[in-house]
């Protein structure tokens, strides 16, 4: 992903090896990280056929049809304990630690029923869908042979800020209508808002002696910026079927539509002092001694595609407990321009593009692979009061494949959020009178089969504008633990969830 700018006096190409910040994307990865609803969160997410469970208006519209009581839900997920460190990811023992406190309010969901037409139901109201806060940097100072040329060692410094911010609303209404005892079919209509921050600063500084033994220094400077809004619909039709004990649920999220999309990108790369003993003609980072390539952009046209995914669940239910499991496969996107700007791109001093155009300098994209995630969830009564919930699922990382070396593939992408989650869940719920009310824990264990660092400050050299060749040598050690909350209050009399 490095930009590619024609040098029509001298030279045919450069390349900018640091210039893939431009074209990076810092999109959320996952798809599973959150669940909706404490009393699906508490059973890993397996509620395509929860009987008087609002949530399935987002799992499954069509078991709303089933529906035998009005009530309203709120819950809360209030991650107490977020830790997140990636080890070796800018050098050698540098490591990048993001340590968030968050509070979510999930779902905030109310039901209908009409007695004029009993067969049909309705469930409104709110889910954050999605919610990703990073906020990562690293520093370097030391005695190192940085610059070629220059004798003995030069001291050296780096500096790596990087924050990203990503959350995903959605709003809407499904309907359910109950056709026998076996079937009932449902759709929902949702709109949805995503938003997207990100931030890169990369800064790295070298003191040097100059040929007549005159001390300088030289220095390289990164920056980029980038926000996306975009507001968008969709729908997603399902089907629920019954046969005694058992259910089974399927449902499918229809391809998203774009209704509005704006963006903002500003991106600059600043050199200095890279000449003084620089023996390559062809490396204009070395040419002059400074070069700055930079670009802000106002009112870009942005784009956020969801993948669309099918989703299955059975559940095998008796009196005393519920076990049921489920899957979504997400289809795979190819890769699209998130944001891209125009061609109109700053650089000084003008001999070293010759006039030429730079293409892609303002573009952010990305592209996803196919992901199937799975879980299995139980409820088991203690009491009449107190049911015992559980649950486990897997949440892999859309952009990188399980089972696969070749990371080249669609990897458009520098967001260290590249692991793969295990989620499990325990909790309880009270009942007592027409009120609910459910208390848990989750806990996200995460893992990555990818290794390749984000910067390098440990081998830095002035041939990588003063940072070292990337390595692959990154590990990941994430766990994050949640405190669910939820209520459920029934409106009229009591009925049962299981």
């Amino acid at each position: 992903m490095a930009i590619l700018i024609e040098n029509l006096k001298s030279r045919t190409l450069l390349l900018l090896g640091f210039a893939f910040w431009s074209t990076v994307s810092l999109s959320q990865n996952h798809y599973w990280s959150q669940q909706y609803g404490a009393r699906p969160t508490l059973t890993g997410g397996n509620c395509m056929s929860c009987q008087n469970e609002n949530s399935v208006f987002y799992y499954n519209p069509g078991a709303l049809g089933f529906q035998d009581s009005a009530n309203i839900s709120i819950s809360s997920n209030i991650y107490g304990l977020d830790l997140v460190r990636l080890n070796n990811a800018a050098g050698q023992g540098i490591d990048l630690v993001s340590n968030k406190l968050a509070v979510n309010a999930q779902v905030m969901v109310g039901s209908l029923n009409f007695k004029k037409a009993p067969r049909l139901k309705l469930v409104y109201g709110y889910i954050l869908r999605n919610y990703s806060r990073m906020e990562f940097d690293a520093n370097r100072e030391m005695e190192y042979d940085v610059i070629s040329g220059s004798p003995g060692l030069e001291y050296y410094r780096g500096k790596l800020e990087f924050d990203f911010y990503n959350y995903e609303y959605w709003g809407g209404i499904s309907a359910g209508y109950f056709i026998n005892e076996n079937v009932s079919v449902g759709l929902g209509h949702f709109g949805g808002y995503v938003g997207t921050r990100a931030r890169i600063y990369q800064d790295a500084t070298a003191d040097g002696l100059d040929q007549n033994g005159v001390a300088y220094s030289a220095g390289s400077n990164i920056r980029m910026n980038y926000k996306i809004d975009h507001f968008y619909i969709l729908w997603k039709p399902g089907i629920d079927l019954r046969f005694g004990n058992w259910k089974v649920g399927m449902a499918a999220m229809l391809p998203s539509t774009k209704v509005w999309g704006q963006g903002r990108i500003s991106q600059s790369i600043e050199v200095f002092n890279l000449d003084e003993h620089n023996e390559d003609s062809t490396n204009l980072f070395g040419f002059y001694p400074s070069l700055i390539v930079s670009a802000d952009q106002k009112n870009v046209d942005a784009t956020v595609k969801l993948a669309p995914s099918v989703s299955l669940g059975v559940e095998y239910q008796k009196e005393r407990f519920r076990i049921a499991i489920s899957a979504e496969y997400f289809f795979p996107l190819k890769e699209y321009n998130m944001v891209k700007g125009n061609d109109d791109v700053y650089i000084r001093p003008t001999a070293a593009y010759g006039q030429a155009p730079v293409t892609g300098f303002t573009t952010v994209r990305t592209a996803t692979y196919g992901v199937l995630n799975a879980g299995i969830g139980a409820e088991i009564p203690v009491t009449e009061k107190l049911t015992i919930l559980c649950g486990v699922h897997t949440d892999f990382n859309n952009k990188i494949p399980l089972f696969k070396s070749d990371y080249t593939d669609y990897i458009s992408e520098v967001s260290p959020n590249s692991w793969h989650l295990l989620n499990t869940s325990l909790g309880v719920s009270l009942t007592k009178g027409n009120k609910v009310s459910f208390f848990g824990l989750t806990y996200n264990y995460g893992f990555s089969t990818y290794s390749k660092t984000i910067t390098n400050f440990t081998e830095p050299s002035d041939q990588y504008l003063l940072v070292g060749p990337d390595r692959e040598d990154m590990s990941v050690s994430i766990h994050q633990l949640g405190v669910v909350i939820g209520y459920t209050h029934f409106l009229g009399r009591k009925k049962k969830i299981l």
